[in-house]
């Protein structure tokens, strides 16, 4: 931090910078704009990233107070040169509401506006009917249908109906050719990873139910584990609950790891029928 009278300098250098600095949870913290409120408060609106998830889950947006020393004149934050991990919100009888929890039903079309798509792919033909979701595209291929996360650490599941040849499931996203995808294919669960562009099967298995449950919990966004279920309470894993596998091949400093809905079609009319879809974030 500098100043001057004039654009032209001399410029003074503040010997207490930096004002704001990386700590212990989160890391290079600026690129920001300062805002007044109209009770004529300072602060900081500016963004940095996690310290265990920030390559994958991308840059999040922060606020901090900003105070004025009446005697220098510099300023400086109302809770110390690193991110405050607590502060009053700027605008008197409001509280944050941080919503950790999405939840999609498809009764709806209340939560179609957070939903994402790649538009590099086959767009996504959805259709609602009696709460579920029949997720096709306009064309062949992948096809992907999902949200941004807030946190490295969620779980996210669904329940998707067990018929077709067609692959139809949950999905860690990257990008097309960077993935992780647990789903139903011809009568199996299957987990494939795609690095690359190169597809590998990591597990296959036959499931006889009408109707499959699947999970998929990320640990740091980087480490995953899958999960089925015929009737949500007993559940199969993989590769188990004592281990995890390592997503590093994701794209990093990018858009973020997304989580959601991927369905492969091999020909026209391919589809996915989908029961709901919730996101847990884990703070």
């Amino acid at each position: 931090m500098a100043r001057s009278k004039s654009l032209r300098g001399d410029w003074e250098q503040y010997t207490g910078n930096p004002i704001l600095e990386g700590g212990d949870l989160w890391k290079c913290s600026g690129h920001g704009t300062i805002v007044q409120s109209p009770e004529g408060r300072y602060f900081y609106l500016y963004h940095a990233y996690h310290t265990y998830d920030f390559e994958f889950i991308g840059r999040q947006g922060l606020l901090d107070e900003l105070l004025w020393d009446d005697i220098s004149g510099w300023p400086y934050f109302k809770y110390g040169r690193t991110p405050s991990l607590q502060a009053e919100v700027p605008f008197a009888n409001t509280v944050q509401k941080r919503e950790t929890q999405f939840y999609d039903n498809f009764a709806t079309p209340e939560k179609d506006k957070i939903w994402l798509w790649d538009m590099n792919l086959p767009r996504p033909v959805l259709t609602k009917n009696n709460g579920k979701l029949t997720f096709a595209s306009e064309g062949t291929g992948l096809c992907f249908r999902g949200i941004n996360v807030q946190t490295g650490n969620y779980t996210m599941e669904t329940a998707v109906t067990n018929e077709g040849n067609n692959l139809k499931g949950l999905v860690v996203y990257g990008n097309s050719k960077n993935l992780f995808t647990i789903g139903m294919e011809g009568g199996k669960v299957k987990l494939y990873q795609i690095e690359k562009g190169n597809r590998t099967e990591l597990f296959s298995q036959t499931v006889n139910a009408p109707e499959i449950y699947l999970r998929v919990q990320s640990i740091n966004a980087r480490f995953f584990r899958f999960y089925w279920s015929t009737d949500q309470k007993e559940w199969s894993s993989f590769p188990g609950d004592q281990t995890a596998l390592d997503g590093i091949f994701l794209p990093q400093w990018g858009k973020g790891v997304r989580a959601g809905l991927l369905i492969d079609s091999t020909q026209s009319g391919d589809s996915g029928i989908f029961s709901y879809f919730v996101l847990d974030n884990k703070y």
